[in-house]
């Protein structure tokens, strides 16, 4: 976060920075020091930050860090006022939102957002690309069979408490 960046987010009276699709244990850790170095101006300009990591299933980020891990490190960051999950596959999602709020819980964080907006269906390969590969998200489907309906499983995903 440059100084910058800063003071347009406060020109354009930004309340959240949404920094997304987080796979990797030492990312998280130097996300909350970057936050925690500019904590002093973005509590004066009121600025907070969401943080969602992305997730080959319910135990691990796509680097394999573990998830309970990656979520403690951002609970105990203040300038942290979301924590959640993006370009995921949905299946796994409800899993993850139980997670998350049992380590908020756990960490006295409950005042942190649960934040989720998954995929549909893709998978991150988390590696070189092979010979004929073209992207980096592979086409797995949902997950959750034919029948899956992404506006049904957000409205259970609200009830289970994420924002």
């Amino acid at each position: 976060l440059t100084d910058k960046i800063l003071h347009h987010a406060r020109q354009c009276q930004v309340g959240v920075l949404a920094i997304e699709t987080l796979g990797d244990g030492t990312e998280v850790g130097v996300v909350c020091e970057v936050l925690e170095s500019k904590g002093e101006v973005l509590r004066e300009a009121g600025i907070s930050a969401w943080v969602t990591l992305t997730c080959s299933n319910t135990e691990t980020v796509d680097t394999g860090a573990s998830v309970t891990h990656c979520v403690k490190t951002l609970a105990g960051c203040q300038q942290v006022s979301g924590v959640g999950i993006n370009c995921t596959e949905p299946h796994l999602i409800a899993p993850l939102i139980d997670k998350i709020k049992r380590v908020l819980r756990d960490c006295n964080a409950h005042d942190k957002l649960v934040v989720v907006y998954p995929n549909s269906g893709e998978t991150y390969l988390c590696r070189e690309l092979e010979e004929g590969e073209t992207e980096h998200w592979a086409w797995r489907g949902s997950g959750v069979g034919e029948e899956w309906r992404f506006e049904e499983e957000a409205l259970k995903w609200v009830e289970q408490g994420a924002q």
